[in-house]
């Protein structure tokens, strides 16, 4: 009988195990002796082959999805575990200890420390060693600005500079808290000189150039220092200035080329709230003053009663800038400048 069914049936003994779901297990516990009624090796075979034709399509298919999903999670966690998590400073590219939302060590932010030495009490500029304090700068006393006072907390330079780029180039938001609290601590001091009540604007950013970058950077700066400066007769003004037109970068542009670039660029969203109100702008940086410029020309046009500039950095000269020979003050060069307004 064995015999006959391996004549009816050849194959290999040896390929049929004894465990196999067809076998009755008879006989020798390692093979098949006896198979189940109905059973035919062929028709087993040929069932596997074409029953497994689409699932293989399938799980082929399957396969390809999951390790698609793997990469493109893979990808996101590395990214976002290299922005939260970076294993470098970003400006000294020293080891981090400490697990931070900004990607810079202490030592650096250590680094950042206020201006000091004698510096134009009109636009911040600093002065030359041998000047004093209280003084003005010759360029005040030849064309002095709009605005009554310049105020920043640091130079433009190192850290500073650095931190302030990662704000606003690389959208680090993080980095404007140190900022902002810098910047706190500036009005503070120009609260401490000049008395209250005040409204407090951002220069602001074209549309334009808001959609690309996101946010205003001196904007999320004073939101930081507003935390800090509850306790001063402050009110927050975000939208009092608008940009009406786009301008180019003024990197590389003399004092006379930001001046005629900027020429019309703000306007006052609401002038009744400007009349005889005293004003603090802020901005992220003042280099030449041009930006401040324009803004205190519009903000003075609209009926505001004096305006004050603070900002987090200040680009100042390298050897400083002669003191003026005679003091002159705000008043005077607003009145000498009226015709040009």
């Amino acid at each position: 009988m064995r015999s006959e069914w391996r004549t009816r049936y050849p194959f290999r003994e040896e390929n049929v195990k004894a465990t196999s779901p067809d076998c009755t297990g008879i006989g020798n516990p390692l093979y098949c002796d006896q198979p189940k009624p109905g059973y035919s090796p062929w028709r087993h075979r040929q069932e596997e082959v074409f029953s497994s034709s689409g699932d293989l399509t399938r799980t082929g298919r399957n396969r390809d999805s999951q390790q698609q999903l793997a990469a493109v999670l893979r990808f996101v966690a590395q990214s976002l575990f290299s922005t939260i998590f970076p294993s470098d400073c970003l400006l000294c590219n020293s080891p981090l200890a400490n697990i931070s939302r900004l990607p810079v060590c202490t030592e650096c932010l250590e680094t950042i420390q206020p201006l000091s030495g004698p510096l134009c009490e009109w636009c911040g500029d600093r002065l030359t060693p041998y000047a004093q304090e209280g003084q003005i700068c010759i360029r005040c006393e030849e064309k002095g600005p709009r605005f009554e006072h310049a105020a920043a907390y640091g130079e433009y330079e190192d850290a500073l500079r650095s931190l302030i780029h990662l704000l606003k180039y690389q959208r680090i938001r993080p980095a404007a808290r140190p900022l902002g609290k810098a910047l706190a601590q500036t009005i503070r001091l120009l609260l401490s000189e000049f008395p209250g009540p005040f409204l407090i604007c951002p220069v602001p950013l074209h549309r334009q150039r808001y959609s690309t970058r996101g946010f205003n950077q001196a904007e999320e700066v004073l939101r930081v220092a507003l935390r800090e400066l509850r306790d001063l007769p402050v009110e927050f003004a975000p939208k009092l200035l608008v940009r009406t037109r786009f301008t180019e970068s003024q990197t590389g542009f003399t004092r006379e080329q930001r001046r005629a670039n900027l020429r019309g660029a703000f306007a006052v969203s609401r002038p009744a709230r400007v009349l005889g109100r005293n004003i603090i702008l802020v901005d992220d940086v003042l280099t030449t003053g041009a930006t401040a410029e324009e803004c205190s020309r519009i903000l003075l046009r609209a009926g505001a009663k004096q305006v004050l500039v603070a900002t987090v950095a200040r680009a100042v000269s390298l050897d400083g800038v002669a003191p003026a020979t005679k003091t002159c003050s705000v008043q005077e060069t607003s009145a000498r400048e009226a015709v040009s307004v």
